[in-house]
């Protein structure tokens, strides 16, 4: 196995390149110093060979002429004085006249020092008044001159050596301080990230490039430790999304055959050659056929004329700008039943040019259906919760207005006419009590279990609303049995079934008015009755019957009415699920739901619940006529309202009870922790600011575990007579309370205590 180079540090590189940088500055400055000096000094020895022959010519022309031979030999030796002549010699008609040379060179001729590159010579002309009569040669040694290129360049390599070792140990002191470490720390910083350490602290306290890498490192590092946060999930989305990925590519024939059962067609618009195509889905979802269809181009007249425009539009836009289309709109078959489509375009181009526009179109119907309820669903829950504010605040207000009435009742002298107007107040009261409970009933949110009831009870309850709901115009009639068999149902489905039938014949009189006649009785069902139901026996029923004289039903439309979403209303005023729920609810109870129409005279739905024979329901307890029966026990009465506190502390100061009350959860807890022996009774109000009555009653039970508490609200979806009693209250009770209720629940707890 080859074994790769262990690359090398910055630190080294930088100590490599920034040595040979300086190395190779000094060798250059070196070379150009000694070129420097060299040239110079040769040209200084040229100048004084140049001189010294100008003067010898001068100097030896006149001796040369009268044949001075001796003063030519002094004037030879007087050149030898210059330290770097060697070679001197006069010549006079080709023949040599005198001859000079150093010590060592007397033998060398002029032209040995010619050929030599230690010496420079010059030859020149001895001329005497204009005629040439003789020649001068001249020979210069260069080992002056290198003696003193030597030295020169000695100091001066010296010098430089001195610098450039200064500058060189500057550059690497501080590029070790301000480069090498920081990115040595930097570089130890990561490397402790890349094991895994994401905590590590990086050095950002560099105001430099270095500093700049290292802040945009702990960026880095701050955002991928947030992101590594969710990697794992995101890993398994990954791995879960390429196994559906596999799946889904696995089953692309079968999704393919999948398409016509989700009834999704596709269809082509050829621009070129004018031609639409349909596949046979859209013909199916359209109810047309496709033998006797001559143009399907005529698609957009199945459109409203909104929906159109809006087709339109983005059809075009496609055509122009390459944009695709994802529209959902309302259709019409060529039965004219309306339904939701989702249509998806995309055009194709050729040569910048769009060449034809294909799709999908599919039937929407059943989710645009599916929001609508989801809506619908969300808006009775929104009522609901208005309900319940409405009941608490509502009741608390009737719990003051019947109490303080009760109290004046009872101050009238007999036969007084105050006492006659307490009474209609009271009885207002009570109808708005009523109401309460209506406005509940119709709001409920929650599923209940199913029971034994008196259906008379529910419909009676759903009765009173409707009467206030629906306009004069139409004239409500009653036939109401009430004492009807008994049936095993969830009391808010029954209120529900009947709340939608009504709400149909509404519907149907709208326009003109009429008359709704609702009827409850017992009836009993042979055979030859269950003809079309054989999932239900024969035998004993309650009949509940919901008849309007309004526009009717077609017969061509009969068969779909129980249809999830089949509606012949107006968009806005149906959903097409009131008969669907109500056909479930009556199956689910194990009854059956008939209708008989006429159109243009009216409809009567007829709903059957079979008569529970195995249990009675108890018989209703009558009101007792005894006195109200009170007591002198001790009573913490806490209610975070101070009218109700002080109307509770009356009536039962009335009663002869010693009454102590409290409108603050919190300071009644603390009375109690402080005496818990001091009381007989408490009576709490459930919504109260800083802690709820059962929270109060769960605190003080803890304290005195056998204390009787009584818990009072208006209305509460926390707590319940059920919910109460787990928890270890022993009484119940819903605002507003008359007297006599009050007092016998008191009684009641008080005496079970005892």
């Amino acid at each position: 196995m080859r074994l790769l180079p262990k690359p090398r540090s910055i630190r080294q590189r930088f100590t490599y390149n920034l040595a040979a940088v300086v190395g190779g500055t000094f060798v250059i400055l070196s070379v150009i110093f000694i070129a420097y000096t060299s040239r110079s000094l040769e040209k200084d020895l040229q100048l004084q060979l140049n001189s010294l022959s100008r003067l010898a010519v001068n100097g030896l022309s006149s001796a040369l002429w009268q044949y001075n031979h001796e003063y030519i030999d002094d004037y030879l030796d007087s050149l030898f004085h210059y330290e770097g002549v060697v070679f001197a010699s006069v010549y006079a008609e080709n023949q040599l006249v005198k001859q000079k040379a150093r010590r060592g060179l007397e033998e060398k001729g002029f032209d040995y020092f010619t050929s030599s590159s230690s010496f420079l010579t010059q030859q020149a002309d001895i001329l005497y008044q204009g005629l040439v009569i003789g020649k001068l040669h001249l020979a210069l040694s260069r080992e002056g001159v290198k003696r003193i290129v030597m030295q020169s360049s000695g100091i001066a390599i010296l010098v430089l050596s001195f610098i450039i070792s200064g500058i060189f140990a500057t550059m690497f002191v501080l590029s070790r301080k301000y480069l090498f470490q920081p990115l040595a720390r930097l570089e130890s910083s990561a490397r402790s990230i890349s094991m895994g350490r994401l905590d590590t602290e990086i050095d950002t306290s560099s105001e430099d490039e270095i500093g700049n890498l290292a802040r945009v490192l702990d960026r880095m590092i701050k955002e991928l430790t947030t992101t590594m946060a969710s990697r794992d999930e995101l890993e398994a989305e990954v791995i879960e999304r390429k196994k559906m990925e596999g799946l889904l590519r696995n089953r692309e024939q079968l999704l393919n055959e999948m398409g016509r059962i989700a009834r999704i067609g596709g269809w082509e618009h050829d621009l070129i050659g004018r031609r639409t195509v349909w596949t046979e889905e859209i013909y199916r979802i359209m109810e047309l056929d496709e033998d006797s269809t001559s143009s399907p181009n005529e698609h957009l007249d199945y459109y409203p004329p909104k929906d159109r425009e809006v087709l339109q539009q983005a059809y075009q836009r496609a055509i122009e700008t390459g944009e695709p289309f994802d529209l959902e709109l309302q259709c019409n078959t060529a039965k004219e039943q309306l339904f939701w489509a989702r249509i998806i375009g995309h055009p194709e181009f050729l040569h910048n040019r769009c060449v034809r526009v294909k799709g999908t179109f599919q039937d929407i119907t059943d989710r645009k259906q599916l929001e609508i309820t989801l809506r619908q669903a969300q808006k009775m829950e929104s009522i609901g919760t208005l309900a319940g504010g409405i009941a608490h605040d509502f009741n608390n207000i009737l719990a003051a207005v019947l109490g303080y009435a009760e109290l004046i009742k009872l101050d009238c002298e007999p036969g007084s006419p105050m006492k006659q107007h307490i009474d209609r107040v009271v009885e207002a009261g009570q109808r708005a009590k009523e109401l309460v409970k209506q406005i509940l009933a119709f709001s409920r949110q929650t599923e209940t279990e199913e029971s034994v009831l008196q259906p008379a009870v529910i419909i009676n309850e759903a009765v009173k609303m409707l009467r206030s709901s629906l306009p004069t115009t139409i004239d409500i009639q009653f036939d109401i049995t009430p004492e009807v068999g008994q049936v095993v149902a969830d009391p808010t489905k029954i209120h529900q079934i009947l709340t939608n039938l009504c709400t149909n014949a509404f519907h149907a009189m709208e326009a003109t008015g009429g008359t709704l006649t609702i009827s409850l009785k017992n009836k009993e069902l042979s055979v030859s009755d269950m003809i079309g139901y054989p999932q239900v026996h024969p035998g004993h029923f309650v009949q509940i019957s919901v008849s309007d004289t309004g526009i009717g039903i077609a017969p061509e439309i009969m068969d779909k009415i129980f249809d999830p979403y089949f509606t012949t209303k107006e968009v806005g005023k149906g959903t097409g699920l009131g008969l669907a729920i109500t056909h479930g609810i009556v199956q689910r109870a194990g009854g059956f739901i008939s209708c008989k129409s006429i159109p243009g005279e009216g409809t009567t739905f007829h709903v059957y619940l079979p008569i529970h024979e195995d249990e009675r329901l108890p018989e209703a307890e009558k009101e007792s006529a005894d006195l109200i029966q009170g007591g002198h026990e001790r009573i913490f009465f806490i209610d975070d309202e101070q009218v109700l506190a002080e109307l509770g502390k009356n009536m039962l100061e009335r009663l002869g009870y010693t009454v102590t009350i409290e409108t603050s959860s919190t300071d009644a807890l603390e009375t109690i922790r402080k005496q818990p022996d001091q009381f007989d009774l408490i009576i709490t109000d459930q919504t109260m600011p800083g802690m709820t009555g059962s929270d109060l009653a769960r605190r003080i039970l803890q304290i005195r575990p056998a204390m009787p508490i009584i818990i009072c609200t208006g209305f509460s979806s926390q707590i319940t007579e059920e919910k109460s009693k787990m928890i270890g209250i022993k009484g119940f009770a819903m605002k507003p309370l008359a007297t006599k209720d009050i007092a016998s629940l008191i009684r009641r707890v008080l005496d079970e205590k005892n």
